[in-house]
């Protein structure tokens, strides 16, 4: 049975707003938090610490089968994608990598590896200052059109929380990340009275954690034949 983690958080509004007749209010506080939750969600998804920090398993992470600790997935390789031969072959690693999946006993050692086909299924996610250097590499006009083939039909996508100068490659179907609820927002006019407040308490119940420990590998980014400037490591906060 999965265990779900509880996300949680609470929003002030002062009641002289409503008082005023100002209606959005409620509606416009109930999106933040909903908003808020899916920025969490992202970032938990690339950077997730495990159940000792009641969070689930990021894509950054590594688990130990054996006792379940969670850490920083070591680096993998770099990618350049200086030109298409050099992007076929870097591209091609990767695919190499997330194509062998692993099987674990009760006790967590590995009983068994298996090959997985991923094609079609391979993400690679940057931050976004890295991202745009993946268009640099792949445009090119065809037929007055410009148009981005990538090699094995792999799939780019952003993060902020990628940390700038990294990458994370991973197999979308081997990546389970599940929500036990919707947002649950209830609001409580009495709790806060004397301070003439309204409080509004969220929570949402999630769950993720990779299939195996080859789900996901972690590279280092070097676009700067591509003309990116040199990384410096950026760790936003939610």
């Amino acid at each position: 049975t999965p265990l779900y983690s509880s996300a949680a958080s609470d929003v002030y509004k002062r009641q002289d707003l409503k008082d005023a007749g100002v209606q959005w209010v409620d509606r416009y506080v109930r999106l933040q938090i909903k908003e808020a939750y899916a920025v969490a969600i992202e970032k938990t998804a690339i950077q997730g610490e495990g159940a000792a920090k009641d969070q689930p398993v990021g894509l950054m992470k590594e688990i130990n089968r054996t006792n379940g600790a969670v850490s920083d997935k070591a680096v993998a390789g770099t990618l350049t994608l200086n030109d298409s031969k050099t992007s076929i072959r870097e591209i091609g690693s990767v695919i190499k990598n997330l194509s062998t999946k692993e099987y674990y006993d009760k006790d967590g050692n590995v009983k068994r590896s298996k090959g997985a086909n991923v094609l079609n299924n391979v993400v690679i996610a940057l931050n976004p200052a890295d991202y745009i250097y993946t268009g640099v590499a792949f445009m090119q006009l065809h037929n007055g059109a410009f148009v981005s083939p990538i090699p094995f039909n792999v799939t780019f996508e952003q993060s902020e929380f990628v940390p700038q100068g990294k990458a994370v490659a991973f197999d979308k179907t081997r990546y389970n990340f599940y929500a036990g609820s919707e947002v649950i927002v209830r609001e409580f006019d009495q709790t806060l009275a004397l301070e003439d407040m309204d409080l509004y308490t969220a929570k949402q119940f999630l769950y993720a954690e990779p299939d195996d420990n080859k789900t996901s590998f972690v590279y280092d980014v070097d676009f700067s034949a591509l003309g990116a400037p040199d990384t410096t490591d950026v760790n936003p906060e939610a």
